[in-house]
């Protein structure tokens, strides 16, 4: 701003010659310096010369006005008239194909630019993904952790808590149900794609339904539990 000399740390020289910025001596020069990058002393402030693109009509408008804009117009008026002889992209494109149902649909330009629009609800996009990315499909699957208890565990399990009133069977509890197996998962001694004993392991009579505290006191011996028919 003023020309002055001061000092500064190399480091930060040398960051802001990279940039292509400068410095400021003081607090003062730099609020003085900030007024001229706004306000008519700023180049972006420069007026130039334009002509509307509808009617001609020489137009003056900001320099930065110009550059974020390609088109100049008088008012709303000129505006909207170029607009209905220069339409934007159509909101409809050639039909696409559903992947999940076959159903031909149109979707949004933006979609299928970014390679989207592959599917005509969120319900077949939904379907598509358990079918075709989820258990051992999915490309991260690893063949289920150590708490894996078989392909139908999950059905299994609603199946007992439905029997069970979703109620724990030891003190009639309803919230936060687990289900136990009375005799545990471990002893049938499954093996993920070696053998199906996770039939056995998951019969609705090895499972009962237990709350949180009851489980616990279960998996150490010091809840009786019932016969399940």
């Amino acid at each position: 701003m003023c020309g002055r000399a001061c000092y500064r740390c190399r480091s930060v020289v040398q960051k802001a010659q990279a940039a292509g910025k400068g410095f400021n001596c003081s607090p003062a020069c730099r609020a003085e310096y900030t007024k001229t990058l706004r306000g008519p002393k700023s180049a972006k402030y420069a007026r130039v010369s334009v002509q509307c693109a509808h009617c001609g009509k020489h137009l003056e408008r900001p320099a930065n006005q110009v550059q974020a804009h390609g088109h100049q117009f008088c008012d709303r008026v000129c505006s909207g008239a170029w607009k209905k002889t220069h339409p934007s992209l159509p909101k409809k494109t050639a039909p696409s194909a559903c992947l999940t149902c076959g159903k031909e649909f149109y979707a949004k330009p933006y979609a299928q630019r970014r390679g989207r629009g592959k599917y005509c609800s969120r319900s077949c996009y939904a379907d598509s993904i358990s079918l075709n990315n989820s258990g051992d499909n999915h490309p991260l699957w690893l063949g289920g952790g150590v708490e894996y208890r078989g392909p139908n565990w999950s059905k299994q399990r609603t199946e007992a808590r439905k029997r069970d009133g979703n109620r724990c069977r030891n003190c009639n509890a309803s919230a936060r149900l687990h289900v136990h197996h009375i005799r545990p998962f471990r002893s049938f001694g499954y093996i993920v794609g070696v053998n199906d004993a996770y039939l056995a392991a998951n019969e609705l009579s090895n499972l009962i339904t237990l709350c949180a505290s009851c489980h616990r006191k279960a998996e150490r011996g010091k809840v009786a539990l019932p016969t399940i028919d």
